[in-house]
């Protein structure tokens, strides 16, 4: 599903410095100035101005946007959370991100809820020289942490039974034994509440992406 013209008009009102792209097999690009006046728990109020690009593929929301800082006056830093020549903002793990998304609805408010807290941290950090909240790890390890806190289970194996079960079909899952480490059947343990919210956050292909990155980690460094 493409982003609805509505929601692109809604944007432009919000952002007036932003301009939209020509669309190109359905992907919808804003590039331009990104303002808006940002405040952090009770932190100071900052203006938050970058040059940014903004990318929203034809399948949004089952592939979440990319943002991209183009403001010449930030140098690409993995510190700062920016990937690559391109400078991509790392805005946090993808299931965080999917699962903000999910909880969103839309574009507009996923962009206020993930890219303006970034842009209030990034303005902090240049002003006070640190993030004005906790960050994720960079790198396989810091992924893992998190998926840790949001499952609520405390080993790298169990996320990754988690994560098999979330990409096996339910009435194949539930015979599964749980991943909280439990001997009861998936289907009979209270666990399966809390892992079920994030079933359809993601594809099933991609859980079993993630699974097996998170096997390959724990087969290379032996920790369970």
């Amino acid at each position: 599903m493409q982003l609805s013209n509505r929601e692109i008009q809604e944007f432009l009102f919000r952002y007036p410095k932003m301009n939209l792209l020509p669309i190109t097999n359905g992907k919808v690009v804003f590039e331009g100035i990104f303002e808006c006046i940002a405040q952090y728990k009770d932190l100071e109020e900052l203006i938050i101005s970058y040059e940014l690009r903004i990318e929203i593929p034809k399948e949004f929301p089952k592939i979440l946007p990319k943002y991209f800082l183009k403001d010449s006056k930030v140098k690409q830093d993995i510190d700062l959370h920016l990937i690559g020549d391109n400078k991509e903002i790392c805005l946090g793990i993808e299931l965080s991100l999917m699962i903000e998304l999910n909880k969103s609805k839309s574009f507009l408010v996923y962009t206020k809820n993930v890219l303006i807290p970034y842009l209030y941290g990034l303005t902090y950090k240049l002003k006070h020289g640190e993030f004005p909240f906790p960050e994720v790890d960079h790198g396989i390890k810091g992924k893992i942490n998190e998926y840790k806190i949001i499952l609520k289970l405390d080993s790298n194996y169990k996320v990754y039974n988690a994560l098999r079960l979330l990409s096996m079909k339910p009435d194949f899952a539930n015979f599964e034994k749980c991943p909280c480490g439990c001997s009861n059947p998936y289907l009979a343990c209270t666990y399966r509440k809390t892992l079920e919210k994030y079933r359809y956050v993601a594809t099933p292909s991609w859980f079993s992406e993630e699974a097996i990155k998170i096997f390959i980690e724990i087969m290379k460094n032996k920790v369970i």
